[in-house]
């Protein structure tokens, strides 16, 4: 199993049928809807392309983590895109991320590498089903690679949910690329309102990361809302990939 070397993320697994891809993320997002604090805010305004929030995610991202020079780096396809030209120049937040981490990694970046089939409703608001059912057969390899030059593949994305959109498409490259092995980097990984005791521990690591992104500390107040109790908050065991993400 590929993994990224990094001292500073969070960990779990993504399963589709026999295939574990271990993910690993920064923090946790705590939706608007449930207890945003400074760090999910911050996740919000990069997603929005707020230059000063982009820039401060990928600075840090590309410092926390380490991916070895044969690695290629894809991202997924917007509801709106359906494939990327390879002399196209993307300006999404995620094409700025995945760009910072390939230029300090040395590695390659390949927005071009996936197409899909038709444009497809967003995700927001949709379940685990709505969501399968709505990328389900969509992801396609537009443009084959050189597997002799490549020794891995990183999917990026900025927050995970239930990792539908991920695995939609590890099913897609473990069939055209069974030997290369894969792994996934988020930013954040989104708590769901239910029971758990990982609920203060989760709250706390997302205070101490934080403290470090200068960015996040200035004046939050803004922003700030009450947190929830333990009990308020699901976060499942990462150990275990079937109670986390899997078909």
């Amino acid at each position: 199993m590929f993994t990224i070397k990094s001292t500073v993320t969070r960990a779990a697994l993504i399963q589709y049928r026999k295939r574990r891809v271990k993910l690993q993320y920064l923090c946790t997002y705590f939706p608007i809807n449930l207890c945003p604090d400074a760090v999910s805010r911050s996740l919000v305004l990069f997603k929005k392309n707020n230059p000063v929030h982009v820039d401060a995610w990928a600075r840090y991202a590309a410092e926390a983590i380490t991916l070895p020079r044969d690695c290629l780096i894809v991202r997924p396809l917007g509801s709106q895109e359906q494939s990327i030209r390879p002399d196209a120049v993307p300006d999404t937040p995620l094409d700025k991320l995945c760009a910072r981490l390939a230029s300090a990694n040395r590695c390659s970046y390949a927005p071009w590498l996936l197409a899909k089939r038709t444009r497809t409703r967003p995700l927001k608001g949709l379940n685990r089903d709505d969501r399968w059912r709505t990328l389900w057969n969509q992801y396609r390899v537009a443009t084959a690679v050189d597997t002799g030059r490549i020794g891995c593949i990183l999917l990026v994305d900025d927050i995970i949910t239930t990792g539908t959109t991920f695995r939609a498409i590890i099913r897609v490259l473990q069939n055209a690329y069974p030997k290369l092995p894969i792994a996934a980097f988020a930013l954040g990984r989104t708590a769901v309102p239910k029971m758990s005791y990982e609920t203060r521990k989760e709250q706390r690591y997302n205070e101490w990361f934080c403290e470090e992104i200068p960015l996040l500390r200035e004046d939050t107040s803004e922003y700030q809302s009450p947190q929830p109790t333990p009990g308020e908050l699901e976060f499942p065991d990462a150990d275990e990939a079937d109670t986390f993400i899997s078909d």
